[in-house]
């Protein structure tokens, strides 16, 4: 049976740094696949470290997967939190702009009431404006009664 440096670390208790080392330094033999990962003979593990215990490989690899199922389960209930997220972006961003374009109608409708009501105002004031000929001077009392 052949262990990857991660698995040999795990089994015989050591970092994978001290079983890489050893394996470069030739005090343990390993094959190297396509990859030139090494791979160890259990056997060979057995000699170096005879306390290793195998079943503890076996034991953490079956957790490391069940640990890899429950962190896919934890990214799937993010990716369905973050698609709420984003249906809930998508719907603000579509009342925005529907009170944006309100804000906009009620804009314009503010511009052509101002308009007419200063059209009102100026009609007003020409209609206050002195009538009177200006070339004219003013008549008195007494003679306006005696003309």
């Amino acid at each position: 049976m052949k262990l990857t440096v991660s698995q040999a670390a795990r089994a015989a208790g050591k970092s994978k740094g001290q079983i890489s080392r050893m394996v470069k330094n030739g005090k343990i033999s390993a094959d190297r696949d396509d990859d030139g990962r090494p791979h160890i003979e259990a056997s060979e593990l057995l000699r170096v470290y005879p306390e290793t215990n195998l079943g503890k490989r076996d034991a953490t690899t079956s957790k490391e997967t069940s640990e890899k199922r429950e962190t896919r389960n934890d990214n799937s209930a993010v990716h369905a939190q973050l698609e709420l997220m984003r249906e809930e972006r998508d719907r603000v961003i579509a009342e925005l702009d529907r009170e944006r374009r309100e804000r906009n109608q009620d804009r314009e409708k503010a511009v052509e009431r101002e308009e007419w009501l200063k059209g009102q105002v100026e009609t007003t004031q020409r209609l206050l404006e002195d009538q009177r000929v200006k070339g004219e001077p003013p008549r008195g009392f007494w003679s306006r009664i005696w003309s």
